[in-house]
């Protein structure tokens, strides 16, 4: 079964990567400990071409597709991989439909793309038969796996999806991470909130942001300017937003930090604050707010201050 036929069935297949041990035997050992395919990492590994195109041969004998994790994007490494007899791709950082349009015709010939043409080697197993033959079942077996490492990469994710010729979105996650601002951290938000529309609010005090995704997980956008959000709430269509107070307030930087805010989920506009940092908070059903404050005391406050300037203290 071809690498694209793989990624199209029902089925979820499970691979393995290749970074350190490229045996002769490495195709047979993972094809008997029950993965359906190969990834050989030449972007985080010291292999070269040559080691590549020896685990191809491995992958071949066992009968196990084989996609190549190339070092870069350039087209010079597409067609590489493509003529050493790799089964796909997978492209590092795509971060635009533009640059996955650029890739797929790295790989794909023509008329589908513009990859270079070499012929009897070893990506066509040294047959001698008729060009548009070989291309045809080149084009229809090769696959184009893109990886998501960055927000721009998310943002491009359904462009990049309906692109003919990409067959799977790879979340990099670790990349991500990094690209977000937050590395390796994969638990940071401190609470979520479900708007009246369905988005999903997560807010992230450690990077200063509240973060948007539609109902199916798809990311809009986030919110940088309200500071340390530390827990979010939807009472009706009305948020209710509380801060932490920061280091960069504590230096005159951040005049939101550590306050309990009604902000206009429509604009971000703060429509009402006052200075209480804490860590969660409640509005009961009577419409007062219960808050759980830094110093370790349960605050109960009336709404009375919502149309005050938003310096006096609150009602306890």
């Amino acid at each position: 079964m071809s690498m694209r036929a793989l990624l199209a069935a029902d089925a979820i297949p499970i691979g393995h990567f290749v970074f350190e041990f490229a045996t002769p035997g490495i195709g047979q050992i993972a094809r008997n400990a029950g993965a359906d395919y190969l990834i050989v990492d030449m972007e985080h590994s010291g292999f070269t071409f040559e080691t590549a195109r020896l685990v191809v041969l491995s992958a071949r004998a066992a009968g196990l597709p084989l996609v190549v994790r190339v070092p870069s994007n350039d087209v010079k490494d597409l067609t590489r991989v493509g003529d050493i007899g790799a089964d796909g791709i997978m492209a590092p950082s795509v971060k635009s439909a533009d640059e996955a349009r650029a890739i797929v015709a790295g790989v794909k010939y023509a008329p589908d793309g513009r990859r270079g043409v070499v012929l009897a080697q070893m990506h066509d197993r040294y047959r001698v038969e008729p060009f548009a033959e070989k291309a045809r079942r080149a084009n229809q077996s090769n696959a184009v796996i893109l990886l998501i490492e960055t927000p721009e990469g998310v943002e491009a994710a359904d462009a990049m999806a309906a692109i003919p010729g990409v067959d799977c979105l790879w979340i990099g996650h670790m990349d991500l991470s990094c690209s977000l601002g937050a590395p390796g951290e994969f638990d940071t938000p401190h609470s979520v909130a479900v708007a009246p529309d369905g988005s999903i609010w997560v807010s992230d005090r450690g990077n200063l942001r509240i973060q948007r995704f539609e109902p199916d997980g798809r990311y809009i956008d986030a919110w940088t300017h309200l500071g340390a959000t530390q827990c979010i709430e939807f009472q009706g269509d009305e948020l209710w937003v509380i801060t932490h107070r920061t280091i960069g307030e504590l230096l005159g930087w951040d005049s939101l930090g550590g306050r309990i805010m009604k902000v206009d989920p429509a604009t971000g506009d703060v429509l009402g604050s006052l200075p209480l940092a804490g860590h969660f908070f409640h509005r009961a059903p009577s419409g007062d707010i219960w808050v759980g404050a830094l110093n370790g005391a349960v605050v109960r406050l009336t709404t009375d201050w919502i149309d005050l300037p938003g310096e006096e203290e609150p009602a306890r």
